[in-house]
């Protein structure tokens, strides 16, 4: 996988290419909700869009939005939570990782089905 894990000191970091919009709209909840300011979310906002350069990012495919569509059958997943957990399990069919979420439904689930970073907050009812 060219470029995945390239020697930067710190474990290499994939998303879904669906990720920075995903992003930036749970970015603009919370600065709409008030619970972060207009210069908060736009400092958040260009820390993400400083960020994708580094990641690797699944692409969106057809097989991809296919094997989201079996996960949204299989599970209580919202369409996006689908999309990204498949993006995850194609990956890590390729190399190791962790998949990391702080989405509570899609922390059980994927918590099945792929190697999950601990959330003690998602884990309690």
């Amino acid at each position: 996988m060219p470029g995945f894990g390239a020697s930067s000191g710190r474990p290499p970091l994939a998303a879904c290419d669906l990720f920075l919009p995903e992003a930036v709209a749970a970015l603009r909840g919370r600065r709409d909700g008030g619970h972060l300011s207009p210069r908060g979310f736009q400092k958040a906002v260009r820390s993400l869009e400083e960020l994708v350069p580094s990641l690797y990012l699944v692409e969106s495919s057809l097989a991809l939005m296919q094997a989201a569509s079996l996960l949204a059958r299989e599970y209580p997943l919202r369409g996006a939570d689908a999309v990204h957990l498949a993006a995850a399990l194609a990956l890590f069919r390729q190399v190791s990782g962790v998949f990391l979420t702080l989405d509570r439904r899609q922390y059980r689930v994927a918590k099945v089905l792929v190697p999950t970073y601990p959330v003690p907050e998602l884990e309690e009812a």
